[in-house]
């Protein structure tokens, strides 16, 4: 009896639907549109922190950092770390620290001893080249950052002197290059050389780092615990989100004001939807006053309003999800260039080209707030219906 009192429901819902096309296209409209617009904003909010976060970690310090005090202990900790299968590449790094002279002047600067052919290609120092080349293997030559070249008034050919502390240096160096990422502190203070140029003494007086790149961004957290517990005492690998505290609190402020768009967006969607619903329900006062008087009760009047309104809002949900979905998909394949609004921003400073992108909470959120906000519009119209009498009903119409 259940089973057909069911079928019953339906077949009504299904008739309520086909022979009131304009009620059922434009609520079903409105989810639609609401739902596949918020699907692709909120794919694009996605891309955009992806690109917040590809622009900081692979200019300088990769997915997560690991310093260390000495630059002997670099060739035991590198086959540990590359151990992990997440881990896509490693980028080991002498650092000094000392005064960059020159004929006009000098500077204290963080002076890198890298390799070449694997830091450039990695990182995208040598594409925010303004004069010059990168630095041969094994040459004594040397890149420095636009405040640098700036504040010694030098340019690419002119030789320079690199002095420490404690007095260990290099002389005779060769400016190659000079690079301009648009970070004030990073330009006016970092300086690359091969590390064949190090001298022995200047290597030992170094300490080193090593720029650790994870292949599943997703899956940093996860693989930087696995390679935190082979490295010993007093070493820790610190992930981008230890080093950028700003950018993290960034990415949750836009994801706050994502939640905030999208309810505020289906809050209008619901009013759209109450009106609709409610002139609907004036409009069929004869159907439902019939179906009063054959014996429907107030409460299975309600259910059946709902259940309508529940139907068309599934269906188009799932439809907007996957208009939205197809939507992201084609964004991401051509990318949003916002070049043009991101030339000074430290955040894009490698590339502006946004690619959005799917994620399990962007299809959630906007598909349960659809659900959520389209059935409790229909609350107040299906109210009516239910506490009307047979009688006012056919009376009204």
């Amino acid at each position: 009896m259940k089973l057909n009192l069911t079928r019953i429901w339906m077949r009504l819902v299904l008739r309520f639907c086909s022979r009131h096309r304009r009620k059922t296209i434009a609520v079903g409209g409105f989810i639609v549109i609401g739902t596949a617009t918020l699907v692709l904003l909120y794919g694009i909010t996605t891309g955009i922190n992806d690109c917040m976060v590809m622009n900081s970690t692979h200019l300088h310090s990769g997915h997560g950092l690991i310093a260390l005090p000495d630059t002997r202990l670099l060739p035991a900790l590198i086959p540990v770390i590359r151990k992990e299968s997440r881990v896509a590449d490693l980028l080991p790094r002498h650092r000094s620290s000392g005064l960059l002279t020159g004929e006009k002047g000098a500077v204290p600067v963080n002076l890198f001893g890298v390799d070449p052919e694997k830091e450039f290609v990695k990182t995208a120092v040598s594409q925010r080249l303004t004069a010059g080349v990168v630095p041969g293997p094994e040459s004594r030559r040397i890149m420095v950052g636009s405040g640098i070249a700036d504040a010694l008034s030098a340019k690419t050919g002119d030789i320079l002197t690199f002095n420490t502390g404690s007095g260990v240096g290099l002389a005779g160096i060769e400016i190659s290059g000079i690079f301009e990422t648009g970070i004030e502190y990073f330009d006016n203070t970092t300086a690359f050389m091969p590390i064949g140029g190090f001298t022995t003494a200047l290597q030992r007086a170094s300490t080193a780092e090593i720029a650790v790149f994870f292949s599943h961004p997703e899956e940093i957290r996860p693989a930087a615990a696995r390679i935190q517990q082979q490295l010993p005492a007093g070493i820790s690998l610190r992930t981008w989100d230890e080093l950028l505290p700003d950018l993290v609190q960034l990415i949750e402020m836009n994801t706050i004001s994502m939640m905030v768009i999208m309810t505020l967006v289906y809050l209008l969607v619901g009013f759209g939807i109450s009106n609709t619903v409610i002139l609907t329900v004036m409009e069929r006062y004869r159907e439902f006053g019939i179906l009063k008087a054959l014996g429907i009760t107030p409460n299975e009047m309600v259910f059946l309003v709902f259940l309508e309104n529940f139907m068309v809002c599934l269906l188009a949900t799932l439809a907007g999800l996957a208009i939205g979905g197809a939507m992201v998909a084609i964004a991401a394949h051509f990318g949003i260039d916002f070049s043009q609004w991101t030339s000074h921003n430290r955040y894009f400073v490698v590339t502006g080209v946004v690619r959005p992108r799917i994620t399990v909470a962007g299809l959630l959120w906007p598909g349960l707030l659809s659900v959520m906000v389209s059935v409790g519009a229909a609350y107040f119209p299906s109210r009516i219906a239910g506490k009307r009498t047979a009688a006012d009903m056919l009376r009204f119409s």
